[in-house]
């Protein structure tokens, strides 16, 4: 009987199953959720020129069931990787918190009164116009925002959240959580990974093929 030459050895084909699986569990790792809430807002960071947040429809995490002054505005934990001074940066869009009936329009760095809070590093998101009538429904039976809205953040770039990063949203005053925001890549490169997935999907079958 010849013996086999190592050289001509080849690894066994990876299975369609076990590539599927394979996929699976990375876009499980990507999408996963953590114990702090649901994704209930998405930052596209690509462009630091257009910064735009966007609302997602997956309902609030714990915020009671109660009104809340619209001009207190929400709290973004840990947006910034480095201390930034922010004072009055406007948000254009349509972006706004459940029922207030006005968007939000302006973004600073400071503290509100959450233990949680970094000076500095997290980003608050209010309405600049003080009117005490008017308020945002944060329930836990609903998302706690609509729209998108969008800011100039080029002259902070530096410290710009990567894709992938996650935070906790808090409503401003009463440290109410509402959910997660996650910052993501642009359309075309979410595109550009799954179509990467496809090919090499493809070149196992067809190297699979080959070998039968």
């Amino acid at each position: 009987m010849p013996i086999p030459n190592p050289s001509t050895r080849t690894s066994p084909p990876l299975s369609t199953s076990k590539f599927l699986a394979t996929l699976f569990i990375g876009t499980a790792a990507i999408t996963s959720l953590n114990s702090f809430g649901a994704v209930v807002l998405t930052l596209n960071v690509q462009d630091p020129s257009h910064v735009t947040f966007t609302a997602v429809a997956n309902n609030s995490a714990n915020a009671a069931n109660v009104n809340m002054d619209y001009n207190g505005g929400i709290t973004l934990l840990g947006f910034f990787t480095t201390d930034e001074s922010i004072s009055g940066l406007a948000i254009a869009g349509n972006w706004s918190g459940r029922n207030a009936g006005v968007s939000y329009n302006e973004t600073v760095t400071f503290v509100y009164p959450n233990s949680a809070a970094v000076p500095g590093k997290d980003l608050s998101i209010y309405y600049n116009v003080l009117n005490p009538a008017l308020q945002a429904q944060f329930v836990t039976s609903a998302p706690p925002f609509s729209g998108s809205g969008s800011a100039n953040m080029a002259t902070y770039s530096a410290g710009l959240p990567t894709a992938g990063t996650s935070g906790n949203v808090y409503y401003s005053f009463n440290g109410a959580l509402l959910g997660q925001w996650n910052a993501v890549p642009e359309p075309a490169e979410t595109m550009g990974a799954i179509g990467a997935g496809l090919i090499a999907f493809a070149w196992i079958r067809r190297t699979r093929a080959t070998r039968q």
